[in-house]
């Protein structure tokens, strides 16, 4: 824990020099995606689609690559990455000043039965300031230009293989590193306007003979950000502009993040930048003591409490929202690089390791909480929902506005 909070404080010293590289969005001819000019030159991003890398036999070995305009073939769909960061991944050193944007190595990518329905979903290696991190990527058809990125896993564990599997699903296998003999299995698999993970713990089959799973399942902290959805990303506006945007579900109804009562972060000054005001902040359910925050902590604990582990964010335009939700967390957290931390339990908690699960959802939709809501409810039955009458259809404001009680829908049972 000290070796993490030193590496988010790390990044906190060099926020300000990225911010100043905010990236100005234009539009480009490749395809309709956005060019993003930083002081060192162009970068395309691709804001819907997906190209079949050249695969070769390996992990890593398929590379997505850029392809000059004039030497794609006719209908080829290229996946051009641009880092429009206003904020980065949680734990990253400072950015090499040589590096002009990440490297993408595919891993492996999703056969969509279905692309205009289904979001696509493969995952990569993405290099940034000189380590690769193994990121779910996931395209939403039905929200324009929406793609998220799922940091599969932040913490103790080591990315093996993945594998497409029917249906558009993907399979990713991770090592816990404390208990070798332990694999994580995560399938990753596509809803319309959703995508869920579920994770399970299954003994190495070459592990030494006599191994054994613990009795406890590694924690998995899914770091999810929304960097290259470029209707909802920090940048290039001011990273507090963005909190405004994020929300979460507390007894007040709908609740933007900046509406709740937000704790200055530990270890910055009371006067700087981040906490005027606060940039980052975690929240803890309904009926649970609110923690005390340590004095290195990244980030403080609001008095605010959520009543469904629910957390997401809504467009620029205020036309669509994306969040992240679960039936079991005890922790939401918003941090500095447009992630959002929502981790389930392993349920069922009393049962063996190898029959517990860690399930969780990612949606994608039109702006509307209460058919968000619904949705939550109909892949997490056991989620207890509010009680208060209302119907669906109702938006959350992408200003900066607190919505009352009657901003709830009753989700029947």
């Amino acid at each position: 824990m000290k070796e993490l909070n030193q590496a988010k404080n790390a990044v906190l010293r060099s926020w300000e020099a990225r911010q100043a590289e905010a990236p100005r969005r234009e539009e480009c001819a490749f395809f309709g995606v956005r060019r993003h000019r930083r002081r060192f030159g162009w970068m395309q991003h691709c804001d819907g689609c997906f190209h079949k890398a050249q695969s070769q036999s390996g992990v890593g070995a398929a590379l997505c690559h850029r392809t000059p305009k004039e030497s794609r073939p006719q209908g080829f769909a290229t996946l051009t990455f641009a880092v429009a960061l206003a904020a980065l991944l949680c734990v990253l050193p400072a950015r090499a000043a040589e590096e002009n944007g990440p490297d993408i190595v595919v891993i492996a990518q999703a056969a969509n039965p279905l692309p205009e329905t289904l979001p696509t979903i493969r995952v990569v290696k993405e290099k940034l300031w000189g380590q690769y991190y193994p990121m779910v990527s996931m395209f939403f058809p039905k929200v324009p230009g929406f793609t998220c990125d799922a940091w599969c896993y932040e913490g103790d564990l080591e990315l093996l293989d993945a594998k497409p599997l029917e249906g558009g699903a993907v399979e990713v296998s991770h090592r816990d590193k404390k208990n070798p003999q332990t694999l994580v299995i995560s399938t990753v698999t596509p809803r319309p306007g959703a995508v869920l993970v579920e994770a399970r713990a299954v003994l190495d089959p070459d592990a030494p003979a006599g191994s054994v799973l613990p009795d406890t399942p590694p924690g998995l902290n899914l770091c999810w950000q929304l960097r290259h959805a470029s209707g909802f990303a920090s940048a290039p506006d001011p990273y507090p502009d963005f909190v405004s945007r994020c929300f979460l579900f507390t007894a007040k109804g709908v609740t933007h993040l900046s509406d709740t009562d937000r704790k200055k972060i530990p270890v910055q000054p009371a006067d700087h930048q981040y906490n005027n005001p606060p940039w980052v902040q975690m929240y803890t359910p309904v009926g649970k003591p609110v923690p005390a925050t340590p004095a290195d902590s990244w980030a403080a604990y609001s008095d605010d409490q959520y009543t469904v582990p629910v957390i997401g964010a809504v467009s620029r335009d205020g036309k669509y929202l994306a969040a992240i939700a679960n039936d079991s967390a005890e922790n939401l957290c918003q941090a500095w690089h447009d992630c959002m931390h929502n981790n389930p339990k392993w349920l069922p908690e009393n049962a063996p390791t190898t029959e517990r699960r860690w399930r969780l959802g990612i949606y994608a939709m039109q702006n509307d909480p209460g058919l968000l809501l619904a949705r939550v409810h109909e892949d997490f039955r056991n989620l207890q929902m509010p009680e208060a009458p209302k119907r669906q259809g109702d938006s959350i404001a992408s200003a900066k506005t607190l919505a009352g009680l009657d901003t709830w829908i009753l989700v029947p049972p």
